[in-house]
């Protein structure tokens, strides 16, 4: 779930309604996928599915370059009322670099393009040019991506979604084997605008004429609190509640797994949550309904 476009939603929606001020940016925003420590996910298989069967990992190319294009659709509704709908469209160009035993990933977004409806985003202006890591393992486990530099809150917040897609471009994969039709689930915590999110996601293996398909669905709460989003640390997000679930899926042109052929994702949910500005009292609750489809495909 996109909860950093729901608070640009809501962020938007208390600008227009109540006529609040923006919060400033900061000089030095950290970008919103920060690397504070997040839980291993924790895997549990259902099924190891049809024989033959086999260990699936990650397995890049030291050195292998790819590019990438990314599409992101969000509706979003504050207290029933629609929102403009944002469409984001970038091309990333991927590198890879060998390290112990996983892989450097680099991504410098090269090309912020219009969306479906012919205009750019403001905040993904910012993006261009912008170099991003992050690191994955041979169990299909991505650390956050981290921006090359500090970002204005809300391209950081954009920045996240785009944090989001590329962790997702694998799987937590079980290490034993696994044949045609196995399943399993993993449980993990992430941040999602500040905000601590646990996510389920059950997953079914297809394998045809050599080729895998990881099929997901998801399931993302997020834990009551206070939080403070890096991207507005003016900030405190007080979440009350929130559901999203959704579909997901990667397919990849044979085992081991190299950087997928393409990656598909529709979610849905609902988030309850407050805004308090430091000094301030708490905004009224408000309820943000929100709709994603995501993209990521390569383009070699």
């Amino acid at each position: 779930m996109r909860w950093a476009l729901a608070l640009m939603a809501l962020l938007a929606a208390c600008r227009a309604n109540d006529d609040a001020p923006a919060p400033a940016a900061s000089s030095a925003v950290a970008a919103t996928a920060s690397a504070e420590a997040e839980r291993d996910p924790r895997i549990v298989v259902e099924n190891a599915g049809a024989s033959p069967r086999e260990v699936l990992e990650v397995a890049l190319g030291d050195g292998e370059q790819r590019r990438l294009r990314i599409e992101a659709v969000v509706a979003t509704e504050v207290d029933g009322e629609a929102q403009a709908p944002t469409t984001f469209v970038a091309e990333a160009a991927l590198q890879v670099k060998a390290m112990g035993a996983g892989y450097r990933l680099s991504a410098t977004f090269e090309n912020i393009l219009p969306g479906k409806d012919g205009e750019r985003l403001p905040e993904a202006e910012a993006l261009a040019g912008l170099e991003a890591t992050t690191v994955v393992g041979p169990d299909g486990w991505v650390a956050p991506l981290m921006a090359e530099r500090a970002l204005p809150p809300p391209s950081a917040q954009l920045f996240a979604s785009l944090d989001e897609a590329v962790r997702d471009l694998w799987a937590p994969l079980p290490r034993v084997p696994l044949g045609d039709g196995a399943r399993w689930r993993s449980r993990a915590e992430r941040r999602r605008g500040g905000a601590l999110v646990t996510r389920t996601t059950r997953y079914r293996l297809e394998k045809r004429e050599g080729a895998v398909a990881i099929l997901g669905e998801v399931e993302e709460r997020v834990v009551a609190g206070s939080y403070r989003d890096p991207a507005l640390p003016q900030l405190t997000l007080i979440a009350q509640a929130g559901l999203a679930a959704g579909r997901h899926q990667v397919r990849f042109a044979s085992a081991p797994l190299g950087i997928p052929q393409a990656v598909e994702s529709s979610v849905a949910g609902d988030l309850r949550i407050a805004l308090s500005p430091d000094g301030e009292a708490a905004s009224p609750p408000r309820k943000v309904a929100i709709t994603q489809l995501l993209q990521v495909g390569r383009e070699d």
